[in-house]
């Protein structure tokens, strides 16, 4: 619904809440090393003076919630929010822009007509002025963030410094049904083991879960003001590692040592871990790399159970091992796998497959296994969790000694 901005996403494949809501168009933070674009092209580039920040109309989606939808337009979100699949608030835009949304109270007006519908929030300001719409209603809270360091405040240019948020954070911590810590992205010349233990010290009670995702680059972006800003031109560093579909990205043992350490400091801590890597999204604690757990409310759980992420869980924690396409399809609602594209995503490029379709297409073209590090496809057209590949890669990378297990990225010493 282009008006309202509510629509699935083209990363319904392998995302369990792909059912996405944008309250905003347009955003404060002018962070440097920002990727998005509005769905009108409005990119939200680092010193971009023209962004302009507006409300996104939502009548339709509370009418929805209400209601329900009697147009066979984007049908596919009328059934996900039927069976209440949860709203991923702020994939493209934050819902919390602090100045512009005090003033207009706008998100304050969404979270008071929606009663208790659950949500899922991915902001950079917590706001504890709104504890009370929180507590009303069924809010898990994402906050996304680089960390602590002295550079942050220049990175992310248009947010209050992290001190003043996390303390926020902690205000709002006993409104919500569960805090997660987005550290995304994860900027490895900001790091080092004994910054991490630090930083770990500092979050532990105050948060439930965290989730990582590692800084990766678009192709078409140059990170000059990133790069002024950090020293050096990291822009061209990038160019020179691995692509993961149309990302340059770290190498993998890189990563993998890193979630190691940090999975260790989670575990001591009781802080659940989460890996919003794709690569390694087996690492975390389940298959919503949001940071909803197997053990937390029915509520907030996926109503979407076709997905890869799912099946990747199910295959790594099952005798089995394994999937094929007939489990994808067992699984998927007569009704739902006729439908085409054009009545599920605004962004998709393939409006005239059904969802069947897309899916058997994906899946016969290797998708899983390109995607997951430890998913590889069998014989009889399964696709197989690689427990042994899983076991081995532990013993080549990791080891017992998790102070020397994350190491500066040698490219940016």
């Amino acid at each position: 619904m282009k008006d309202t901005n509510l629509k699935i996403t083209s990363q319904l494949p392998f995302c369990p809440n792909s059912l996405s809501l944008d309250l905003y168009r347009g955003c404060p933070h002018v962070c440097a090393y920002c990727f998005v674009q509005t769905m009108n092209n409005n990119t939200f580039k680092f010193g971009n003076k023209s962004n302009i920040i507006e409300p996104r109309d939502f009548t339709k989606v509370l009418k929805i919630i209400k209601s329900g939808n009697t147009s066979k337009r984007f049908i596919f979100c009328s059934k996900l929010i039927e069976k209440r699949q949860p709203l991923h608030i702020g994939g493209m835009s934050d819902p919390f822009p602090v100045q512009v949304e005090l003033k207009m109270q706008h998100t304050k007006q969404f979270m008071q007509q929606i009663g208790d519908y659950p949500c899922i929030w991915s902001s950079k300001n917590p706001m504890p002025e709104y504890s009370n719409e929180f507590e009303n209603g069924n809010h898990i809270f994402q906050f996304s963030t680089i960390g602590d360091h002295e550079l942050s405040s220049k990175i992310e240019a248009g947010l209050l410094p992290f001190g003043k948020r996390f303390q926020n954070l902690k205000d709002l911590k006993p409104y919500v049904k569960k805090v997660v810590m987005r550290l995304q992205p994860f900027i490895p010349c900001l790091w080092n083991n004994d910054k991490l233990t630090m930083f770990f010290d500092k979050i532990a009670n105050h948060i439930n879960a965290i989730t990582i995702e590692f800084l990766k680059k678009p192709f078409n972006e140059k990170w000059e003001n990133l790069g002024s800003i950090l020293g050096f031109n990291i822009g061209k560093e990038y160019n020179s590692l691995k692509s993961e579909g149309k990302d340059k990205v770290l190498d993998e043992e890189y990563r993998y040592k890193t979630l190691i350490f940090i999975k260790k400091l989670c575990k001591e801590r009781g802080i659940e871990f989460f890996c919003a890597d794709n690569r390694f999204r087996d690492m975390g604690s389940g298959y919503n790399c949001c940071g909803v757990g197997v053990n937390d409310s029915d509520v907030f759980q996926s109503k979407i159970p076709f997905c890869f992420n799912r099946l990747l869980f199910q295959a790594k924690n099952a005798k089995s091992k394994s999937f094929s396409m007939s489990d994808i399809e067992s699984v998927m609602d007569n009704d739902i796998k006729e439908l085409t594209l054009a009545s599920v995503s605004i962004v998709s490029v393939y409006k005239n497959k059904t969802i069947l379709e897309f899916f058997n297409e994906k899946y016969n073209n290797g998708f899983p296994s390109k995607f997951f590090k430890h998913l590889t496809k069998g014989a009889h057209n399964h696709y197989v969790y690689d427990n042994a590949e899983r076991l081995k890669q532990k013993s080549l990378f990791g080891n017992n000694n998790f102070n020397n297990a994350l190491y500066s990225y040698r490219k940016f010493n």
